[in-house]
């Protein structure tokens, strides 16, 4: 879906130049945020093209099968276990991995109305940018380790089989947890050592052999949820009750952004000020967005105000914040 605003006179610009917001969508079922962003880059290179509107109509009527140009699904791109053995492992593996995710450090949910999605987006100056960094490297980590303590995502894209179809549109995204102990940091050295802990833990989930069979698996599963479908019972022989495992908050870590929106492909007449990236959530939802872009971190908090008490998650935003300045910057 495309949304294009109209410009209206607010008074004398001297520059010259008029704000605009573009609002691109799309289902999360055909594309991720990766090929959202690149959907927008060549979008804006298209609209600030020189060509003309024959031109650019004459290049579209060109002679294309637009249905090879759609991806099959990204399950049967991936290459899980043959035999029989193989996918006992991996069985075995998938519901070890599930009992080590111990969790349940959430915020107080209380769903006090319909759903509620709200936006709040904050960026840290350049020069804050490079102290981040800087800090981070010092300690061997990068910045999305440092906040990567929670519920997010691994990229798929490196793991599936080639395809014919010249498209960037289709899903790769399998899900993991960081687990960590739930104490606030006595000290600098106490806050790194967990960032280098969420590193090997991510380092191991990504290089594991496993992952694979793990995103397929995890596949089943949460497709099987959605539709509603009764989930198998625990085994007989678990004879205690099953940790928590509630995450205290998604995750999505795009990346650098500057490499994706290339400043080169635009007229000079065309200035990017600022991407924001949301997400559709469920009730009670919330998700934490990091980028950098302009080169400068950006921080995003995608929630449900409805789902959560009153205030909590502002004051939750605004303490996260600070932390930020003071741990890294």
């Amino acid at each position: 879906m495309l949304i294009i605003s109209t410009a209206i006179a607010t008074g004398e610009d001297t520059t010259g130049l008029v704000d605009f917001d573009l609002l691109m969508c799309a289902p999360h079922f055909i594309g991720d945020g990766t090929s959202l962003h690149q959907s927008t880059h060549e979008l804006l290179c298209i609209v600030t093209s020189s060509k003309s509107d024959t031109e650019l109509i004459e290049e579209l009527g060109q002679a294309k099968d637009w249905r090879a140009s759609l991806p099959p699904a990204y399950e049967s791109r991936l290459s899980g276990p043959k035999s029989a053995i193989g996918k006992a492992a991996a069985k075995v593996n998938f519901l070890q991995m599930q009992g080590k995710e111990i969790g349940g450090h959430t915020f107080s949910r209380q769903q006090r109305g319909p759903k509620t999605t709200a936006l709040i987006e904050h960026a840290f100056t350049k020069e804050q940018t490079v102290k981040i960094l800087a800090h981070c490297k010092s300690n061997k980590v990068q910045a999305d380790h440092v906040s990567r303590m929670m519920y997010t995502a691994v990229n798929l894209r490196s793991h599936l089989s080639p395809i014919d179809a010249s498209t960037y549109w289709f899903l790769a995204l399998t899900y993991y947890n960081i687990v960590l102990p739930s104490f606030l940091p006595a000290s600098p050295a106490v806050f790194w050592h967990r960032a280098r802990s969420a590193k090997a833990q991510t380092l191991r989930t990504t290089t594991s052999p496993y992952l694979v069979s793990r995103a397929l698996q995890m596949s089943k599963t949460r497709g099987s949820r959605a539709r509603g479908e009764p989930q198998p019972p625990p085994p007989a022989e678990a004879l205690a009750p099953p940790a928590p495992s509630a995450a205290l908050i998604g995750l999505s870590l795009i990346g650098n952004l500057d490499r994706t929106y290339v400043r080169a492909s635009y007229p000079s007449s065309l200035e990017l000020q600022s991407v924001t990236t949301a997400s559709r959530l469920k009730p009670g939802g919330m998700l934490l967005l990091e980028h950098t872009f302009g080169e400068k971190l950006w921080l995003h908090l995608c929630w449900d105000e409805m789902g959560f008490e009153d205030g909590q998650v502002e004051r939750f935003w605004e303490e996260l914040k600070k932390a930020v300045e003071e741990y890294l910057c």
